[in-house]
């Protein structure tokens, strides 16, 4: 009866750690197309004795305007993307539908196309089926080297215990879709959340690294939407985040990406959330609350440990509010440690957001 009790008792454990993963899953959050603002300038960038450091920038597809992207907002463009279903790529979708406008946009630009594999249940249902991933693996090398793509990224997101079973799985996906990109001449990397070694994330990191050209590591959203205010990424966890993946990950292949946005809870007298978080871009939260603020009581401060704005203000309805959001003086300060540790490859998350 006693091992009865303790059997009940873990399954119980397991059951919220998946229910709570799961309300947390979608890292990236689609902001309202009244958020999407054209960037005037590229934060200032890092340089090195052999020139400048290279740059990425993520294009969402919700984020593209009619404008050919100006050279200096990346050296590549990643363009974020497509996404595949149960019975292969999606092509009745936002992303597939918005290929034709980036190629536009981008012309005479090298490219990346990302695969975005969200979706929790429909991802488990691909890494076990040999068959969904060959007809995905197909169709996606297909359209990148129709639309003169020179890669494939690929954005894998799934929180779940790192059971081996699961593990194993992700590991032989990424292998095969690996070389199945450079037999066609394409290169392949991948995303990881930036909480990948704080949290219990199902990515072995020192298998996956040798399959892939570049590690784009997503250092953002480690105060979720749905938990209670804090910075986009913390000063003090970016290091320890960096130098995890420096451990694995050679220097050359890292690429840190910034997330130029943040986040405005509202909270209860005790500074707790009350609420899922409304996401907001550097440029709006700059107009809305530093330029000139819209509401009563602002109090905007550069927080020292963070180097992220925060904001402390009272709504129209009379509701208490904190933002939190990255900036061109935050990532300044990041920039400067990654280049202490000799990482000279940088993303920004995303066109339109700064």
């Amino acid at each position: 009866m006693k091992k009865l009790g303790i059997l009940i008792v873990c399954f119980f454990v397991v059951g919220i750690f998946f229910f709570l993963q799961k309300k947390e899953n979608k890292t990236q959050q689609v902001l309202p197309a009244s958020d999407s603002i054209v960037p005037t300038k590229i934060p200032k960038q890092v340089r090195d004795d052999k020139g400048q450091e290279k740059k990425f920038l993520f294009v969402p597809y919700w984020g593209q305007t009619q404008d050919k992207i100006p050279n200096e907002f990346g050296d590549m463009l990643i363009y974020f993307g497509i996404t595949p279903s149960k019975d292969g790529i999606d092509t009745q979708e936002p992303g597939f539908l918005g290929l034709g406008r980036f190629v536009g946009i981008s012309e005479g630009r090298k490219t990346l196309l990302t695969i975005r594999m969200m979706d929790q249940d429909t991802n488990f249902a691909i890494i076990k089926d040999k068959k969904q991933q060959e007809k995905i693996m197909t169709q996606a090398i297909v359209i990148a080297k129709q639309k003169g793509f020179s890669g494939i990224v690929l954005d894998l997101e799934i929180s779940s215990l790192p059971f081996a079973t699961v593990t194993d799985q992700m590991n032989k996906f990424v292998s095969d879709f690996s070389k199945s990109a450079k037999k066609n001449n394409l290169t392949f990397s991948m995303m990881f959340f930036g909480d990948t070694f704080f949290k219990l994330r199902p990515y072995d990191v020192t298998v996956l690294r040798q399959y892939l050209d570049t590690v784009f590591v997503m250092a953002y959203d480690f105060s979720k939407v749905k938990g209670d205010p804090g910075p986009n990424f913390p000063f003090p966890e970016f290091t320890l985040m960096v130098q995890d993946f420096l451990n694995i990950v050679p220097k050359e292949k890292l690429v840190i990406v910034f997330g130029m946005f943040g986040y405005d809870w509202q909270v209860d007298t005790d500074g707790k959330s009350v609420g899922q978080a409304r996401a907001v871009t550097t440029t709006v939260a700059k107009k809305q609350f530093v330029n000139q603020c819209l509401f009563k009581k602002c109090d905007v401060k550069r927080d020292k440990v963070s180097a992220e704005t925060t904001i402390t203000y009272i709504d129209n309805q009379g509701n208490n509010h904190i933002v939190w959001f990255e900036d061109e003086e935050s990532v300044a300060k990041k920039s400067e440690f990654l280049k202490e540790k000799g990482i000279k490859n940088v993303g920004y998350w995303a066109y339109s957001y700064f």
